[in-house]
Order: structure tokens, then C-alpha cells, then sequence
């Protein structure tokens, strides 16, 4: 393979990642919006934000914001655990970070532009977000150029609790989503933020990425 092969095959999977990373903001929106709970990974950020439109107590945050905490502090702790054998690819989720905290805000004002009131359209609404969240994944998966934060923790939590990825996942899932109930009764004494909506979620988009699997093989060829 020549040079200029590579630099393309290269730039295909920065494209693919950014793409993914776009999915995935977008898709956290859409099922957020829907206001019936979010995705487990984004739940502790999307309790807090709505904490913060509600308290009094402290500033008003938008769910970019957020997310862009919650993602540094996991960030933090992938480097405080694998210390010198984390790698410097690693650090690119810092700007990656950066793009994902505010396409989330951008794609907040997108969706608020089409409001659905009917309980079953919110619901399908869910598992819409649901489908480009995982779209997102399998385009992230297929690049393999590096991973967000949250997903950055699953990949490092697997060897130390010697669990499979799935299972790992999983728990951190739950892990996040208790962490958000406990948030939520400190801050207002009661829960916000997690419903019915984030149940689905914690299935749904991992039965979209299943079916996605015959989409991520094909464009890991088209890129390598």
C-alpha cells in the first residue's frame, strides 16, 4: 500500500469516527427531548442538567455542559488507572470531548424545534434515539481511531474486574443509572430524569448494535 493509500484509508476513519461521534450526540438528544429519562452513559449529566434548570441553588447548565464535566471526570480516571500505559491517542477525547459536549447542545435546540406531546410518539421517539445512538457506536467500532470517554471506562474497567465487555457494560450502565437516582434525591429530594426511558435504552441500543453488525463489518473494509 502507498503512502497516499494510507494517508486516505487514514482520513476515511477520522471521518467515520467524526461521523459517529455525531450519530451518537444527536441520537443522546432525541431521546432525551422525548423527556421520558436518556441513555444510561449520559444519565448522571442528563440529571444534573435538569437539576439545574429546576434548583435554585445553583446556575442553570445546558446538557453539553453537563456532559463535558461528567466525560472529563471520566476521562481523568482512565488516566489515573492505567497511568503510564495510557496511551497518547487517548488524549484526542479531549477535543473529541469538545465537538461531542456541543453537538449535543446543538442538536437540544434542533429537536426542541419538533415537540411530540402523544406518550407513544415519545416512546417511539426513545427507541429513534436509541437506533442513531448505536448507528453512532457501529460507526465508532468500525473506525477504530479512539472512543469517547464513557465508552473510553468500559474498556478499561473490563481487565480489572475480569469481566466480558457486555457484562462490564452492563454494570457500569446500572452503576450510572443508581448513581443518577442518588444525585437526584440529594439535590430535590426526589427523582428527575430517570424513567421507563432509560430502561429502553439500556437494551434497546445494544439490539440495535446486533443488528447493526453486518453494517460495521462492511465499513471497517471500506476504510482499511
Amino acid at each position: 500500500m502507498t503512502r497516499e493509500e494510507t494517508n486516505s484509508f487514514a482520513l476515511k476513519r477520522v471521518a467515520l469516527c467524526a461521523l459517529g461521534i455525531f450519530c451518537v450526540s444527536f441520537g443522546i438528544a432525541v431521546t432525551s427531548i422525548a423527556d421520558l429519562g436518556t441513555s444510561p452513559i449520559s444519565s448522571v449529566a442528563w440529571v444534573a442538567y435538569r437539576v439545574s434548570q429546576i434548583s435554585s441553588a445553583i446556575p442553570a447548565l445546558t446538557f453539553g455542559t453537563t456532559t463535558f464535566v461528567l466525560n472529563a471526570i471520566f476521562f481523568l480516571t482512565q488516566w489515573i488507572i492505567q497511568g503510564r500505559n495510557f496511551g497518547r491517542v487517548q488524549f484526542l477525547q479531549i477535543p473529541s470531548l469538545f465537538v461531542f459536549s456541543a453537538m449535543i447542545d446543538l442538536s437540544m435546540k434542533v429537536c426542541a424545534l419538533f415537540p411530540i406531546a402523544w406518550y407513544p410518539g415519545r416512546l417511539a421517539q426513545v427507541c429513534l434515539g436509541c437506533a442513531i445512538i448505536a448507528l453512532g457506536l457501529a460507526c465508532e467500532f468500525a473506525a477504530d481511531v479512539l472512543f469517547l470517554p464513557g465508552d473510553g471506562m468500559v474498556r478499561v474497567l473490563t481487565p480489572l474486574v475480569k469481566l466480558k465487555v457486555g457484562a462490564t457494560k452492563i454494570a457500569f450502565d446500572v452503576f450510572l443509572v443508581v448513581a443518577s437516582i442518588a444525585v437526584s434525591f440529594a439535590a430535590l429530594g426526589r427523582v428527575v430524569g430517570v424513567r421507563e426511558g432509560t430502561l429502553i435504552s439500556m437494551f434497546a441500543v445494544g439490539f440495535f448494535l446486533k443488528l447493526y453488525q453486518p453494517l460495521i463489518e462492511r465499513l471497517r473494509r471500506l476504510v482499511r
